[in-house]
């Protein structure tokens, strides 16, 4: 009796734990989405619906997992006061801040291309569900993409190989 209380409560909590890593890193999405020269774009239900009604079967299952896309891009240069004495460039502190969580969340990284110019990083939360990060750094700017919903193997395949693209 106590091992099918223990099975439920585990069911009913980890979709709760997904939903906490979702926030986490929309929180850090509303933090920073409003300050001068952040551009954000943010893709809701109601459009991935709308597109879900365009595509081929496929597509639209792969659709459906998918609650939410954002997408925050900062340029390299742009120094903010970090404390009275030292600056700091506002990507490096959204990076060090995405970093914390991931770290704390147990992120893992499931790819990492270096091209000499621009590094382009995707992590995914241990439990697979919730959140699908994809970190791409340069000279020029700092984009952070991130893909809320039933993230499983099926969605970074699809990511992976072109079927579900991200431009």
């Amino acid at each position: 009796m106590k091992k099918v209380i223990l099975i439920l409560i585990a069911a009913f909590l980890c979709p709760l734990l997904a939903n906490a890593q979702s926030k986490q890193i929309s929180d850090i999405f509303d933090k920073y989405e409003k300050k001068k020269y952040v551009e954000s774009i943010v893709v809701t239900p109601s459009l991935l619906s709308f597109m879900n009604d365009l595509e081929n079967k496929e597509k639209k299952e792969l659709l459906a997992k998918i609650k939410e896309i954002r997408i925050m891009t900062v340029p390299t240069g742009v120094l903010v006061t970090k404390n009275t004495e030292n600056d700091a460039q506002l990507s490096a502190i959204i990076r060090d801040e995405l970093e914390k969580h991931m770290k704390a969340e147990k992120y893992f990284r499931v790819v990492k291309v270096n091209d000499g110019e621009e590094m382009l990083e995707v992590y995914i939360s241990e439990n697979e569900k919730g959140v699908l990060l994809f970190l791409a750094s340069s000279k020029e700017e700092f984009t952070v993409i991130s893909i809320f919903g039933n993230i499983d193997k099926t969605i970074l395949k699809s990511v992976m190989d072109g079927t579900l693209k991200l431009r």
